[in-house]
């Protein structure tokens, strides 16, 4: 299962086409044409429960004996970029 779906977007403060931070939906949608990333975290879970222990992401603890494993991915936008 999937406890947790963060979506986060790499806003290029400058013009080097790199991301100088990554923020929300709700706070890049000031300048949209800056965004050249997105970094996507999932935290999944087992089905069924195994007795495992508490889990802190992204400063929530989760509970309830499953176990958990974060994955992270970070994709450069097409043609907002270097090539």
């Amino acid at each position: 299962g999937v406890d947790s779906l963060q979506v986060d977007y790499g806003v290029d403060d400058g013009v080097d086409f790199v991301p100088d931070r990554y923020v929300t939906a709700t706070v890049a949608k000031t300048k949209w044409d800056k965004v050249v990333s997105v970094r996507l975290r999932l935290l999944l879970r087992t089905i069924d429960n195994v007795q495992a222990a508490d889990t802190t992401f992204n400063g929530v603890t989760y509970s309830g004996g499953f176990l958990r494993q974060e994955f992270q991915a970070t994709v450069k936008l097409r043609n907002r970029g270097l090539m």
